[in-house]
């Protein structure tokens, strides 16, 4: 049970200020909000220019349309996942 002391006006235990483990975590929780905030924009402008390429011959609307977005979307997705393992690896959550 907690001292008297650490426990503050509401009954809930008092929490130290933040220590290097909680800036570590802060730190790599602000790089995949970044990280995920880029993707999510870079994968609308490729279903954006996989639409004006695919409007371009109505005859093959959809197999333009797929082409052009998975040629664009596989090496991001790639991109993403490898850079949320680094940004994990130095310490992030």
């Amino acid at each position: 049970m907690p001292e008297a002391s650490s426990i503050d006006q509401t009954g809930h235990e008092a929490q130290p200020g933040l220590g290097a483990a909680e800036q570590v975590s802060l730190a790599g929780g602000a790089a995949r909000l970044i990280l995920t905030v880029t993707v999510n924009l870079l994968v609308l402008a490729e279903v954006f220019v996989a639409m004006y390429f695919a409007a371009q011959d109505m005859n093959t609307l959809t197999p333009v349309f797929f082409k052009v977005l998975f040629s664009l979307l596989v090496p991001t997705l790639a991109g993403a996942w490898v850079a949320r393992r680094i940004i994990s690896r130095r310490g992030g959550s």
